[in-house]
């Protein structure tokens, strides 16, 4: 009996869309396992098209093809992903920096304790966030227009900022960061506009940690308009370099239907 053969597309052909698609509910770069044991590495290049495909058996990697069946796969989403963005940027994506308990008690805490304020905006009217900073003795950050004055670290955000500085020469050159802007959704209605960090004395790595509910992050490049999206979840650690900052811009927009509060750490 005859087994119907399933057409295959060179990686080089197969775009973005085309792996959603087949993988709707996987994040990339992620391994997809074949019935057979045969596991195939997927990953995007800057513009959101397939990079490559790197066949991984008994330690081997070779060339390889993707199937349309998707029923014939399952995904297994990388702990580090790791995107070589256009013109010189570079972003990291954990979704476990921290554990789930780890990350509600820093929640917990700085919901409690965070000296939080809302700042004024555009045109006149309040930011659609709560801020807080916390930093080394006398920095002060500006942006927007507005003055924030670091506050002392905190013992447990001194252990976190420690602990991101340590993962970070992994992929980029070694920072010391000595600032860090927190900033506290609500629930949905709360945003922050498209935006870049390269207010002068920002250095190129920025490390942004994520806690309570899921919102999405989306970075668009200045010029080609090329954008992609991350689900920033609770305990998730999102590290930008290179010349992102200078290229490449990045926000939160409204999700009316989150409830839920999101506190977010931007350590630079």
């Amino acid at each position: 009996m005859k087994t119907k053969a399933h057409k295959k597309v060179p990686m080089y052909q197969a775009t973005f869309d085309d792996v959603m698609n087949r993988f709707p509910n996987s994040a990339f770069p992620c391994v997809v396992t074949f019935p057979n044991g045969r596991m195939v590495y997927l990953t995007l290049d800057s513009n959101c098209h397939l990079q490559s495909e790197e066949v991984l058996q008994k330690g081997d990697a070779a060339i390889g093809n993707l199937t349309r069946d998707s029923s014939l796969m399952t995904t297994q989403t990388l702990a580090e992903q790791i995107y070589d963005l256009a013109d010189g940027g570079k972003l990291v994506f954990i979704k476990d920096f921290l554990t789930p308990e780890q990350a509600q008690e820093l929640f917990d805490e700085l919901r409690e304790s965070a000296p939080w304020e809302q700042k004024p905006g555009l045109f006149g009217h309040k930011q659609p966030r709560l801020t807080a900073s916390y930093g080394d003795e006398g920095v002060t950050y500006r942006y927007s227009g507005t003055v924030n004055v670091a506050n002392s670290w905190t013992d447990s955000l001194m252990t976190v900022k420690r602990e991101i500085e340590e993962i970070i020469p992994r992929f980029l050159e070694a920072t010391i960061f000595n600032f860090c802007l927190l900033n506290r959704y609500r629930d949905g209605n709360d945003s922050v506009r498209m935006h870049s960090d390269a207010e002068p004395g920002v250095g190129n790595v920025i490390g942004s940690l994520s806690l309570g509910a899921t919102r999405t992050f989306r970075i668009q490049h200045n010029t080609s308009k090329a954008k992609m999206e991350f689900a920033a979840s609770h305990g998730s650690l999102i590290i930008m370099g290179g010349t992102m900052q200078k290229f490449w811009k990045h926000g939160i927009d409204k999700e009316p239907k989150i409830e839920n509060e999101r506190i977010n750490l931007t350590f630079r």
